[in-house]
Formats: structure tokens, sequence, C-alpha cells
């Protein structure tokens, strides 16, 4: 049966300010393609309509989704105020299906969302959460399961020596739409007020192996375009007339001749890069101008930025359209 998917998108992105001043973290790119479109290459193919829960820069997201198809239904509803986690499931109520996807737009893993489907069906409940298992879990959601995957407790950001478990939240779930006559009207917490509150309607983890990444701070943002860089997932669209360190993505319209790219770099579209120039481990987003002899390590570089040659750029995030 086909299924809605909800993307939980109505954050400012401040930990990636300066970039998010200018776009919406959704629209970020992530190895030359936007954030929420890697997410959405995911998507199972049941999934026909995405609705994304924003309430920062939605015209830029309903702009964008508007001149890119993206073989799905798109809605995107913008929330007047905040609503959390758990409102923004309820303001998007009447798109739901029976059972429907949520997902929060920057997280990114191996899980295979057909067996977690298979799971859901499976067990019953009114809900199921994707589970993953870290060493420390006090920065997240942690359940505590019992017998047959049942989730009997759910603590959230709990300190380590309360913490019931080393398995956290890894924002991924689907629930039945029966979940909306436990969600309150204004802002709500799913992770605080709506888990809570539902656990004895049957609340199941499944759990998966691979990888878990968050992209929301500037070095996570630079390790998620590392591991899917690895993960073959780059594109080298223009011609190179430098040398290249794999793994690197270059976009299109990129000039310049006698650069070093990567390892670990992604170029965006339309970029000119200057001769004796070297960028390893980092992310160039498009309309960048790079003069020559310029070293651009483990750093973000937005729009439309322009660097004059000699330049040591290291561990740094800089907005769009910034001289240096």
């Amino acid at each position: 049966m086909a299924k809605a998917a909800v993307i939980l998108a109505g954050g400012l992105g401040t930990r990636l300010r300066p970039l998010t001043y200018t776009t919406p973290k959704p629209l970020l790119p992530v190895v030359n393609r936007p954030m929420i479109l890697r997410l959405m290459d995911t998507f199972p193919e049941d999934v026909t309509t995405v609705v994304i829960a924003v309430s920062y820069m939605a015209e830029r997201i309903q702009e964008f989704f508007a001149k890119n198809d993206c073989g799905r239904e798109v809605i995107v509803v913008n929330e007047e105020a905040p609503l959390g986690t758990g409102g923004a499931i309820k303001n998007v109520g009447e798109y739901l299906t029976d059972s429907f996807f949520v997902f929060n737009a920057d997280n990114f893993s191996s899980i295979n969302l057909q067996e977690m489907e298979r799971f859901h069906a499976k067990h019953g409940g009114i809900g199921t959460i994707a589970l993953w298992e870290v060493e420390n879990p006090e920065p997240y959601g942690v359940v505590k399961l019992g017998e047959n995957t049942r989730i009997l407790a759910f603590k959230e950001k709990p300190k380590l020596s309360e913490a019931p478990s080393k398995k956290i939240n890894a924002g991924m779930y689907i629930f039945n739409k029966k979940i909306l006559d436990f969600i309150p009207e204004g802002e709500v917490s799913l992770e605080r007020t709506v888990f809570p509150s539902i656990i004895g309607q049957g609340l199941y983890g499944f759990e998966f192996h691979g990888y878990w990444i968050d992209c929301g701070k500037p070095k996570e943002f630079l390790d998620t375009n590392r591991f899917l860089l690895s993960r073959g997932l780059g594109k080298i669209e223009s011609p190179i007339e430098g040398y290249l360190l794999e793994p690197v993505a270059v976009g299109k319209g990129m000039t310049g001749r006698g650069y070093t790219l990567g390892p670990n770099t992604c170029i965006g579209n339309n970029c000119t890069i200057g001769e004796g120039s070297i960028i390893a481990n980092s992310v160039i987003f498009d309309n960048v101008v790079v003069g020559k002899n310029v070293q651009i390590d483990r750093s973000i570089i937005g729009n439309g930025v322009k660097i004059s040659s000699g330049n040591v750029i290291t561990d740094r995030v800089v907005g769009d359209g910034e001289q240096i």
C-alpha cells in the first residue's frame, strides 16, 4: 500500500550558521545534491507522497520543489509558529495514510526501510522507532526494550547513569494514523510527550546496523560528505586540469588548472580554482572563486564566496557571498 512520508524540517539550522542564514538546511548540498533529496533517494517506491513540515524559509523549499521534479508528490506545509516534532505531525494529519514514515531531515543511515515496513506490519503496534546503538547515549532519546523488541520505556537525553540502554532513537519512524489521537494541539515534543503516552499502545524498536550519521553540525556535515564520498556517490562532472586525490566530487562548469583537489572534497557547480591551490577534506558550494596558491582544509565554503590568492583557510565555515 502506498504510504506517505513526513520529513521534519522545522529547525532554524542554527548549528550550521552562517550557511543557514541564506539557505534552509534541507537544501544544503551533501555530495553536490541537496540534503533533502539525498534523504528522499532512500525512500521505498511505495512512498508516493512526501510531506515536508517546515517553519523557516518555507518559501525557498516550495520554490525548489516547484522547479525540481523528484518523482513523488511533494507537499510543503509551513508552520506559522513552532510546533515541535509531535505538533508538526499533527499539523500535517490531513495528508497522512493509514501508516506513514517520519524522518528527521538531517540523518543518513544504512537502514533497510522495506524491512522496517515488514517489521512494523508484523508487530501490529501503533509505532516503530528505528534504533541505533552508541557508546554514550546521553545526547539522545534512549529506549528500554522488553521481549519481542517492545519498548518499555523512553527517556530523552538521560544522564549516563540513568540511561536504560545504549540503544537510541535514530530519528526514523513508522506510525499508524491512530497516533494523531495522542498528540495534543500546539507545540508538542514527540520524544518527551508523545512516546511516553503511547507505550501502552504497542511501540516497538527496529534495530539496524551499518552506519548512522547526523549532519546537523559543521564537523558532522563534513563527516557525512566524506563518508558518502567513500561509498562512491561522488561524480566528476567537469574536465579536470589538475590533480585529484580520491574520493572527490566535482560539479558542472568548473574551470582552472594546476590545482590539487582531495581527498574527501566536494566542489560545487561553476567554481573556479586557481593554479597551485590545494583543497582537502572540505565542501565547496556553487559559484566559488578560489585564487592562486590558496590552501583550504576541513572547511565549508558557501555559495558565491571569493577567496583571494595566498589565503590559508582551516576549520572554518564561510557564509554565502563572503570575500576573503
